[in-house]
């Protein structure tokens, strides 16, 4: 039985490996819609946390998706903005209320994201005052030699790297952070700024509504909650459920189908050797476990391969496309090779049923 495997492999080893690619293809699209699926509602679960109690107020016309990705566009709120939402019906509940400048710069060729908040900006000596204060991060330190006390040229604009902050996956690669007024007059954008935070003990109001009571106070705004995080957050993972069920079915059926379609290829050539194994007494069992096998090493292969070329797939479409970090992790290596390994069954028993009721006489006869 086994030197009957091992002659169909080795003579049929084309064969086998189109299989193989075949299904490593269908587990690739699986893992990388399973990890962009799962991208989303980490993304959505992280900035929910991130606001935590806090709201975040952005011109309405902002492209969040951009926003989130360290894309900022032409979409600004006035400046006397806080000012507003502090004096409005809302402001009794205000404790945090810290405006933001967030744009793109570009450094010898390297897009930089530049954050003005003077929120964290910390002192200078004495001799630095001249120069604008900047914290920079790790990647942009090292790339244009930067260090702690030193200045740097940005959009013509001589400034002072104060410090190098910390690895943070919520920070952009090429960062740097400056006071508001700083960034407004390097960005080109006086009186200007894309976001406004604002916070406070709110267990016991409706956060909806006061959301909709600040956009009413600041025309042209949208509030951004948690509640409304969550609530996007649902319907994401709804969604992404929904179209992951009739992907998983699909991806089934595909792999299931091309196994079937191979093996009974493979059983109209060596239908000859299985009524020999027949004949000398091979069971039915051992029929079937040999058709099996065979899907087995396909559908196993396949997944496995599937995965190694889908999880980095996966990775480069999310930076590149979504601008969001994601890895498929290993422990969806298992489920994958799983799912490859049960759909291989699947197709490989129909073959195997009209494999072990072959009579021996009747295969023995054909050439």
């Amino acid at each position: 039985m086994f030197a009957t495997l091992l002659k169909e492999l080795k003579a049929r080893w084309l064969t086998f490996f189109l299989g193989i690619i075949v299904v490593a293809l269908v587990v690739a699209a699986f893992v990388i819609q399973r990890s962009l699926s799962q991208a989303a509602e980490n993304e959505i679960h992280g900035l929910a946390h991130q606001l935590g109690n806090n709201m975040l107020i952005v011109p309405v016309n902002m492209n969040m998706i951009d926003f989130y990705s360290f894309k900022y566009g032409d979409a600004f709120m006035p400046e006397n903005y806080p000012d507003r939402a502090q004096n409005s019906k809302a402001g009794e509940h205000i404790r945090l209320n810290r405006p933001a400048l967030y744009g793109n710069a570009v450094k010898d060729g390297t897009d930089i994201v530049v954050i003005g908040s003077d929120m964290g900006m910390p002192e200078a000596p004495n001799h630095q005052e001249r120069f604008p204060r900047t914290l920079i991060t790790e990647r942009f330190a090292g790339k244009f030699a930067v260090n702690p006390g030193s200045n740097y040229i940005l959009n013509g604009v001589e400034l002072n790297a104060a410090r190098i902050l910390p690895g943070d996956a919520r920070l952009p690669d090429y960062g740097v952070m400056m006071s508001l007024a700083d960034a407004q007059k390097i960005l080109g954008r006086p009186g200007k700024i894309n976001a406004l935070y604002l916070g406070g003990c709110w267990c016991d109001i409706d956060i909806p509504a006061l959301g909709k009571e600040i956009e009413r106070s600041l025309p042209g705004t949208k509030a951004i909650s948690v509640a409304g995080m969550i609530k996007a957050q649902k319907g994401v993972i709804a969604v992404m459920r929904e179209y992951s069920g009739v992907f998983y079915a699909a991806a089934l059926i595909i792999v299931s189908g091309v196994i079937l379609t191979l093996i009974l290829m493979e059983t109209r050539r060596y239908r000859r050797e299985i009524g020999i194994l027949a004949a000398i007494g091979a069971s039915r069992g051992a029929i079937c476990a040999h058709c099996y096998i065979k899907a087995g090493i396909m559908g196993l292969a396949g997944g496995v391969a599937g995965f190694l070329l889908g999880a980095p797939l996966a990775g480069y479409i999310c930076r590149t496309f979504a601008g969001m970090t994601i890895s498929a992790g290993a422990e969806l290596l298992m489920p994958v090779a799983g799912i490859s390994l049960f759909s291989s069954f699947i197709g490989a028993a129909i073959p195997a049923f009209h494999l072990s009721r072959i009579d021996p006489v009747e295969a023995l006869r054909e050439v």
